[in-house]
Parts: C-alpha cells; sequence; structure tokens
C-alpha cells in the first residue's frame, strides 16, 4: 500500500479516500482512530475486492478467448499446410504423369519420323524410276517422230513417183 497524502491511500486498483492518516492515529486516543479506520476500511474494501476480482474474471475470460482464438489459428493453419502438402503432392503427381505421357508421344513420333524417312526415301527411288522411264518414254518418241518422219518421206516419194 502505497500513500499517496495524508488523508488517502492507494489499495488495488482504486483509492481509499477520506481515510485518516497513520500520523493521526498515534497518541492516546489510538482506538477510536484504529476502529473508525478499519471501519472505513471494511466499507471501502469489499467493493475494490469486488471490482479487481471483476476485472480478473475478464481478464481471464479474454485470455481464454485468445487462447481459443489462437487454437483455433493454429488448427487452422495446420489444415491450411496440409491441404496445400495435398494439392502440391497431387500437382507433383499430375506433372510426373504429363511427363511420362509427353515422353512416350516423343518415343511414338521419334518412331513415326522413322517410318515417314522410310517411305521418303522409297518415294525418292520411284521418282529416279519414273525419270528414267520417262527418259526412256522421250527416246522412244524420238525414234518414233523419226520413224515417222523417214514413213512420210517414203510415202511423199511413192506418191510423187
Amino acid at each position: 500500500m502505497a500513500v499517496d497524502k495524508p488523508g488517502s491511500a492507494t489499495v488495488g486498483v482504486g483509492i481509499v479516500r477520506n481515510m485518516p492518516s497513520a500520523s493521526d492515529a498515534r497518541g492516546d486516543d489510538d482506538a477510536p482512530d484504529l476502529e473508525a479506520r478499519v471501519t472505513h476500511l471494511e466499507t471501502e474494501l469489499p467493493p475494490l475486492v469486488h471490482e479487481a476480482v471483476e476485472r480478473a474474471t475478464a481478464a481471464d475470460s479474454k485470455a481464454a478467448d485468445a487462447l481459443l482464438l489462437a487454437r483455433h489459428a493454429d488448427r487452422d493453419t495446420a489444415e491450411f499446410r496440409s491441404e496445400l502438402r495435398d494439392f502440391r503432392k497431387a500437382t507433383t503427381a499430375s506433372f510426373n504423369a504429363v511427363r511420362a505421357d509427353l515422353a512416350h508421344l516423343s518415343q511414338r513420333l521419334d518412331a513415326h519420323d522413322q517410318r515417314f524417312d522410310g517411305v521418303e526415301q522409297r518415294l525418292a527411288a520411284h521418282d529416279q524410276r519414273f525419270d528414267r522411264i520417262d527418259s526412256t518414254l522421250e527416246a522412244q518418241a524420238r525414234v518414233q517422230q523419226s520413224i515417222v518422219g523417214m514413213l512420210t518421206t517414203l510415202i511423199d516419194r511413192d506418191a510423187d513417183s
């Protein structure tokens, strides 16, 4: 208990007023002043104690509420982390599946590319054969043209004679 000034003292969270000071209580007539002080304290102290208990109860309630909120936040955070971990695992599995599919498709495309390369080589060989046939047909056409020219010359000679 701290004494602020004579006649008042700070008790707990409230101020006890009009209480005789310790210097007033000295002397021969201690008993009446002491009794007055005790009576005064008995009337002033219960409301202060009641107020202190109410404040402590309120503080306990607020602390319990804060603890409850913290637990819920921890649970929500843990739940969110768990969901995020599950999402990450699912995403990784999905990416791995896509990667495997792309590798398989790439192998199939490589096989098709090899087949197309073979087809292109065969077509090139056929093109060469067709070029030979064309040149052969052109040569035969020239020969036939020269035969036609010779026959025409012979026919023209016979007709003139």
